[in-house]
C-alpha cells in the first residue's frame, strides 16, 4: 500500500509552553482533542521516548474507536512522535505514523502536524479532523491565557 503524508498547520495565540502542554498533558488534550461529532472519554500520554499513546473517541451513534501506539520521539516544548493504528468499528489501518513540530513565533506558536497513512481517503479525513480538533484548542487556549 502506498503512503501518504498530508501536513497540516495552524498559528496559534498562545505561547509555545502553554501549546506544547496543551498536547502532553492528558488532562488538557482531552478537552480539545476530539472533533466534530466525536467525545474523547479516554486518552492515555506518557510524554517519554517509548511511552504509550491512546486516544478513544466515541462517534454520536455510539461507536467507538480507538488511536494506539508508542511516542517514538518526545522533545519538550520542541517535537513529538508516534507511531500508530486505527481501530473504527469494522475499520482497522496500521503503520501510520505523526510528527508535531513546535515553534515560538513571538507570542504565538506554529505547530506543524505531519501524518503519513496508507491511504489517500484517510488522509482526506485526517485533515478535516485536525482542523476541527485545532478550532477545539484555540477555544481552549482562549481560556488559559485569559
Amino acid at each position: 500500500m502506498t503512503q501518504t503524508t498530508v501536513v497540516i498547520e495552524r498559528e496559534l495565540n498562545a505561547p509555545l509552553h502553554l501549546v506544547f502542554r496543551a498536547f502532553a498533558d492528558q488532562k488538557m488534550a482531552q478537552k480539545w482533542m476530539a472533533p466534530d461529532g466525536f467525545t474523547c472519554p479516554e486518552l492515555v500520554f506518557e510524554p517519554k521516548q517509548g511511552g504509550q499513546m491512546l486516544t478513544v473517541f466515541d462517534d454520536q451513534t455510539g461507536v467507538r474507536s480507538y488511536a494506539k501506539g508508542t511516542i517514538t520521539d518526545f522533545e519538550q516544548d520542541t517535537y513529538i512522535a508516534y507511531d500508530f493504528g486505527v481501530e473504527y468499528g469494522e475499520f482497522q489501518m496500521k503503520d501510520m505514523r505523526t510528527e508535531i513540530r513546535f515553534t515560538a513565533h513571538g507570542e504565538k506558536t506554529l505547530v506543524t502536524v505531519s501524518l503519513t497513512v496508507p491511504s489517500e481517503d484517510f488522509a482526506e479525513g485526517c485533515k478535516i479532523g485536525w482542523s476541527q480538533s485545532f478550532d477545539n484548542l484555540e477555544d481552549l487556549l482562549k481560556k488559559e491565557v485569559n
